[in-house]
């Protein structure tokens, strides 16, 4: 038996990037590696769209392994099928593969996935209907000063930049699910190494995932033709915003069942109550063992409509109280703990391959 204890939603944007990778730790008793992970989405994205299919392995409660020569297809209600593909690179973790236009995303028509393992197994996920879609017309980032109590019960204050979004809401009879992803992506250069013939010098582009497990979503009813703001999240004010910063804000309109998970998966994250209420169970998605329904999988295979909103951010553009100083010194070689200024490759989540939308 597994048990989900932990889930820390990590939004791996891929070519766009839209597509999500969620890092799970799992508790598994031993010999328990039978579990399938399934992580993807269905989108009107004109990027691809990736599906993450894996197992947890014998090592332990956190790590994974791609399982391979899986065939999985994408159907929906009106007889269409798209196949996705198997892509194995040494840079990037395995996933399988569906071009942007082989399935056209038509809102009000429903969609699901097949997955045909190598020993046959079969897996099907629920069909979802493709939700409306709902623009995203404006991100600001709001900074902010917010004490917190310091070692030796000193209070500091942190610099902390809030992302808000605002967007206007269509009428619609039925309620409007939204759930929102965002990453800040930042430009991290090296310096070059002392001596007379340094390694050419490389730029990296990091990215923060900065909402940690909060998961921001909302159900919004009756609202039609009013404008929306919400708070989705903040990161807080440093070396990302020295060189210049990308913030990525992926609205997703999703659906009621959408909603539901990622609102379960929530409270598991950061439960609340008392430590005499019952511990959260087991939290399976929408895709089933179609042999052996009672065997669960993880994961939940999401049909949503988005709308991508990026904005670009400076050293000056929150204002003089939260500028930030210079992280690495050109004029100081030897810092021990600024490695990362001669090897960017060092920073979590960082690349040497430009983003796209970079400018």
């Amino acid at each position: 038996m597994i048990n989900l204890k932990y889930i820390i939603a990590l939004i791996a944007l891929s070519a766009l990037g839209i597509g999500c990778i969620s890092e799970i730790q799992l508790d598994t008793e031993p010999g328990d590696l039978t579990t399938l992970v399934v992580d993807g989405d269905f989108t009107n994205s004109k990027s691809e769209h990736r599906l993450f299919l894996s197992r947890p392995n014998k090592y332990g409660v956190s790590k994974f392994e791609h399982v391979p020569n899986a065939k999985i297809s994408i159907n929906d209600d009106a007889g269409n099928k798209a196949n996705y593909i198997e892509t194995l690179s040494p840079e990037l973790i395995p996933y399988y593969q569906l071009a942007a236009n082989a399935m056209p995303a038509v809102p009000g028509r429903s969609y699901f996935i097949e997955i045909a393992l190598e020993d046959g197994t079969m897996y099907r996920s629920a069909p979802q209907v493709m939700p409306i879609f709902v623009p995203l017309d404006t991100v600001r980032l709001n900074p902010r000063f917010v004490p917190r109590l310091g070692n030796g019960g000193i209070v500091v204050e942190d610099r902390l930049a809030f992302v808000e979004i605002q967007t206007p809401l269509p009428t619609a009879s039925n309620p409007i699910y939204l759930r929102w992803d965002a990453n800040c992506v930042y430009y991290f250069p090296e310096l070059p190494l002392p001596g007379p013939l340094p390694p050419p010098t490389r730029q990296c582009y990091v990215t923060d995932f900065f909402n940690g497990q909060f998961v921001p979503l909302i159900e919004l009813r009756n609202q039609g033709g009013s404008t929306f703001k919400y708070e989705i999240g903040n990161k807080f004010v440093d070396k990302a915003f020295e060189k210049g910063a990308y913030f990525n804000v992926i609205q997703r309109s999703v659906t009621a069942e959408s909603f539901n998970y990622w609102k379960k998966l929530s409270k598991v994250s950061n439960p609340e109550g008392t430590v005499f209420d019952a511990p959260p169970g087991t939290l399976l998605g929408n895709i089933s063992n179609v042999s052996n329904p009672d065997i669960g999988v993880l994961g939940f295979f999401e049909v949503s409509s988005v709308d991508t909103f990026r904005i670009k951010a400076f050293n000056n553009t929150l204002g003089p109280d939260f500028s930030v100083g210079i992280h690495c010194d050109e004029f100081d070689y030897y810092r021990g703990s600024d490695l990362e200024c001669f090897d960017c490759l060092k920073l979590r989540n960082s690349t040497i391959v430009q983003p796209h939308y970079w400018r």
